[in-house]
């Protein structure tokens, strides 16, 4: 099966440098908005972000938070896909992405449990 990726729209991270516990870092709120600007005081992780895709699509190892255990971390990106390009599309996936369409930025830190 053959699926259009439009664009990269968030970022999972757990226990990935600065990032302790789990976490949600959106990187598009639009289908418009195409450019990411990352803004904020060092060590906030706005370099941990692009060092997170860059290992992961580039197969590098990472830099575990310093008080986790790498068997428990992950970088986990979230892409854009047109739900009628799946077969057997289900409310699964409408539930995933009414999830992703309407988190806000104060929702971006969660607990890996759920």
């Amino acid at each position: 099966m053959n699926i259009t990726v439009d664009m990269l729209v968030g970022l999972l991270l757990r226990h990935y440098k600065t990032y302790a516990n789990s976490h949600f870092i959106p990187l598009s709120d639009s289908l418009d908005n195409k450019l990411n600007i990352f803004i904020g005081s060092n060590g906030v992780g706005k370099s941990s972000v692009l060092e997170a895709l860059d290992s992961f699509f580039n197969n590098n190892s990472w830099n575990v938070n310093k008080n986790s255990n790498k068997k428990d971390s992950y970088v986990c990106p979230i892409f854009l896909i047109n739900k009628n390009e799946i077969k057997g599309s289900n409310e699964h996936f409408e539930l995933l992405s009414e999830y992703f369409w309407e988190v806000a930025p104060e929702d971006s830190s969660f607990n890996s449990r759920k």
